[in-house]
Parts: structure tokens; sequence; C-alpha cells
């Protein structure tokens, strides 16, 4: 409790200066509590996790609860700590000599509250994509909180095998992705071309969509001003409200765990400033209104990570 009173209040935070500072311990004992003794970080974040989610359950809010998924960079001098390497730091936004995690974000109306990490770049921890799924399944399957649906940003989105796992499992989603990534709008079949007679090259082995595919990008500049709807997502601070237009459809992608076609509903929204984001969604049943909502979520781990910053300093 000393070390992380020291965290939170002290100016500079190293082992000295908090015990000078606070003088209710002194530098070996904190040092000594960071270098040697025994705890474990998973159980810890678990308890965060178990604690945050009965304030979820107390105000009534578990209906609108989700799960975040997002990566944060924290720039490091040195090479000693744990993760550290020359690497993209997104806090900078440059290759910097920093340590990058994933993290696993609570939310739930307004509340969010950053609750599983994991260091990236460690022998044990695995990829990005292995990390992100191994805190979804840790929350959902192992400490069994049934959080609503899992909200993640495009370098997550575009492994279209983390979303077929997703489905396969029944779980609730909605991915940023990029806008060059290939939608089919009608159902295919997985054939072997035909070779056509006269033809150079080897007869071909491998199946391919019968039906021909369009980018993200090339469906939305096809769209009519009448298929879009202007939605108040929901209010902002200051009295302001998040309104943007909104479009959705249902189109196919390819399964890479079946090599077959999956259907997800395509969201695309276009912001007043002209922004647009791309998303796939699998939330069977959602109207469109609950669908731009659930997109506009990601936002509060993006807060969560600014207020973390400030604090920590």
């Amino acid at each position: 409790m000393v070390y992380l009173k020291g965290l939170l209040l002290c100016r500079r935070r190293n082992c000295q200066q908090m015990a000078m500072e606070l003088q209710e311990s002194n530098q070996q004992r904190l040092h000594h509590f960071i270098a040697q003794s025994k705890w474990n970080v998973r159980q810890v974040m678990d308890v965060v996790t178990l604690q945050f989610w009965k304030l979820i359950e107390s105000l009534g809010l578990t209906e609108d609860s989700c799960l975040i998924i997002d990566e944060a960079g924290n720039p490091k001098k040195g090479r000693h700590s744990a993760g550290v390497k020359r690497q993209y730091c997104g806090q900078v936004g440059k290759i910097e000599n920093c340590q990058v995690g994933v993290f696993g974000a609570l939310c739930a109306g307004s509340l969010v509250n950053l609750v599983q990490a994991s260091l990236f770049g460690t022998a044990t921890n695995g990829s990005k994509i292995e990390q992100a799924k191994s805190i979804i399944r840790h929350v959902m399957k192992e400490l069994k909180l049934p959080v609503r649906w899992i909200s993640f940003d495009a370098f997550y989105g575009r492994d279209a095998a983390l979303l077929a796992d997703l489905i396969k499992n029944d779980i609730e989603f909605v991915a940023d992705v990029q806008d060059n990534l290939q939608i089919w709008l009608e159902a295919f079949q997985m054939r072997i071309p035909v070779q056509q007679p006269g033809a150079r090259g080897r007869k071909s082995k491998l199946a391919k969509p019968n039906r021909p595919s369009v980018s993200i990008k090339a469906y939305a500049a096809s769209l009519l001003p009448t298929q879009w709807k202007f939605i108040t997502v929901r209010h902002q601070s200051g009295g302001k409200k998040l309104q943007a237009w909104f479009h959705s459809r249902d189109i196919y992608i390819l399964n890479p765990l079946t090599n077959r076609k999956q259907l997800v509903t395509l969201l695309i929204r276009e912001d007043k400033d002209g922004t647009i984001k791309y998303s796939f969604c699998h939330c069977p049943g959602s109207s469109l209104q609950e669908l731009a909502y659930r997109q506009c979520k990601r936002y509060f781990i993006e807060k969560a990570f600014r207020e973390g910053k400030k604090n920590w300093g």
C-alpha cells in the first residue's frame, strides 16, 4: 500500500524519493517489494477486474458492458526492462525504444477501467493477436464475466482468423477495419477455377470464390446519399452530441478457419469533418442505432490511456 500511495502522490516515483516524501517506509523495503517479493500480477489484475465488474452490476449497467482491446506504448530508455526494444510507439507516433502492452478495458455507460494487460515482446506472451485472444478468453471464459461485446481497432480487426474465432465461440464484436480489405456483396462458393482452353500455365488446384469481390473503400464510394442515416449516438461532455452519418449492410468475408464464406455486417460511419471509419460487426439482431453506439465505445479506452498517462506522468 505504501508503494501504491507513493505512485499516486509523489512528485518523483522512485523508491528513494517515495521513501523520503512519505516517511512511511524506507528505500530498501520499497525496492525489495519491487525486485524480490513474491506476488502474482495476474491475481492482482483479476481482483481489479472482478471489483470493477461488481461496480457495473451495482449500477445496473451489465447490459451495456463491453471489453475493449487496444495497445499502448511507453517510451523507455535502456534495454534492461522486459520487452524493451525499438518498435512503433503510438505515444510518440514513430519507431522508438519503448515497451508495448496489449490492454483490456471494461466499459459500461461512461465508466471505463483498464483491468487486464499483457506485455508484448517477451518470449512467452506471443503475438499481439494471441495476447488479445488470451485476454478475451480469460475475462469471458475463466472469470466468466458476461460482457455483451468485444471492441478493437483495425490492427486486430484485419485478422480474419481472430474474427472467425469469436464468431465460432458466439462472442459479439465490433471490429474496426481498413478500407482496402476485400468483401463480397453476394454469397459465394469456393470453386477450383476452370482453365480456359489454350491458356498457359499450370492448372489451378486451389479453390477460390466464384464471385468477384470489391474493396470496402470502393463500395463506400458507390453509396447514394439516401443510403445513409444521420444518427445521434450519445451525449458528450459540455452538452454536445456525438452525431454522424451511418450505413450498414450484411456482407461476406472469407473465413480462414473453414475456407468458406462468413456473414458479417459492414458498418460505415462518416463524421461531420469527413472522417470515415469502417467496422465489421457480429451482433445478431442489433439495429443500426445499436451498432453505431457500439462502434463509438472504443473512445473510452483511449480516454483511459490519456488519463493514465496524465496521472502517472
